[in-house]
């Protein structure tokens, strides 16, 4: 390609809106390659952004902050994505995560945001301990999952769903167990990024939802924070709609949904998961949250309807359940 133009390094995780400002000033080129984990891709929807938008970064902090759509005829930059992360999905879809400066989550959405190609090579995740493979990796679980708990499912995203889900429940720990296996890694990676595909069609639900708390005021990794309530908001999901998750009970081998959610948990402790989110929060952190676990965008999207104090309770469910002892 030559020699690139301007190189972006750096790029923090859980990128925020002082994000926009520095690469404001940036100077694009063809094409921007975004290459890195789900911050740095989100960061480079950001650039191409704020650059079709002739660098008015206001138009941007508007969109975040208000919601106000970006123009539809908004000439975008190609974005080609290299993923060295397997989890986000961010390569296949047309948002981007920005944290404002009160730890507040926004999202940047446009259907031009789409990366117009996404290289999936194994090799470039092998560098990945075991806490982010195990964080990033739960992220696909947690998009695949709560694709299919989801208003908006469908039956081509309910079988994409599946399939992601089949593949992480075979090859996950086995990607834990050895980092430099490259067949489960690239298994794992295809995972992820088909769940992507599954979730750009839904979009995320309460699991993420609760999550951004912990990210935002405990810095809890994502992946772990949208992951350690799923088996709770599974068991409260199936008292409305029971059959919604055969999807999911037959990417774990089960012949029936009765006991999905304990199965869910089990997995999450033969994982490890346990001992990561003890790094991060405890019991006495939940208390104070109540309404604050509730992001309507995400929440809404989800099958049964939740409230702040009932999202406390499953975050305490998940916890409990992850964290045995």
């Amino acid at each position: 390609l030559g020699k690139p133009i301007s190189i972006i390094g750096d790029v923090p995780s859980n990128p925020t809106e002082s994000l926009i400002s520095d690469i404001s000033s940036v100077k694009v080129g063809e094409v921007v390659v975004a290459v890195g984990g789900g911050s740095v891709m989100d960061a480079a929807k950001a650039l191409v952004a704020v650059s079709a938008l002739g660098k008015k970064r206001i138009l941007l902090i508007e969109h975040l902050r208000l919601g106000t759509p970006l123009p539809t005829d908004l000439k975008m930059i190609p974005l080609i994505c290299v993923p060295t992360t397997a989890g986000t999905g961010s390569e296949v879809t047309r948002w981007a995560t920005i944290w404002g400066e009160d730890k507040v989550k926004y999202s940047l959405t446009h259907n031009k945001l789409y990366p117009e190609f996404a290289i999936l090579s194994p090799e470039m995740c092998v560098s990945m301990d075991y806490e982010v493979t195990l964080s990033s990796g739960l992220d696909a679980v947690s998009h695949a999952m709560e694709a299919v708990w989801n208003r908006h499912h469908t039956i081509f995203s309910d079988q994409m769903a599946c399939a992601a889900l089949t593949i992480l429940y075979n090859y996950l720990e086995r990607c834990l167990r050895d980092a430099s296996d490259l067949e489960s890694r690239a298994q794992v990676q295809s995972a992820a990024t088909i769940a992507g595909l599954a979730m750009s069609t839904t979009q995320t639900a309460l699991c993420h939802s609760i999550s951004y708390p912990f990210t935002s005021l405990f810095s809890m990794p994502h992946g772990l924070a949208c992951s350690f309530t799923l088996g709770a908001v599974c068991r409260f999901n199936m008292k409305v709609d029971i059959d919604r998750l055969k999807p999911i009970a037959s990417a774990f081998s089960l012949n029936s949904t009765d006991t999905l959610p304990d199965r869910i948990n089990a997995w999450l402790v033969e994982l490890g998961i346990g001992q990561y989110l003890k790094k991060y929060v405890n019991l006495k952190d939940l208390d104070t949250l109540d309404e604050n676990l509730i992001t309507r965008a995400r929440a809404k999207n989800n099958l049964r309807d939740v409230d702040g104090i009932q999202a406390r309770d499953l975050a305490k469910e998940g916890i409990m359940a992850c964290m045995p002892g």
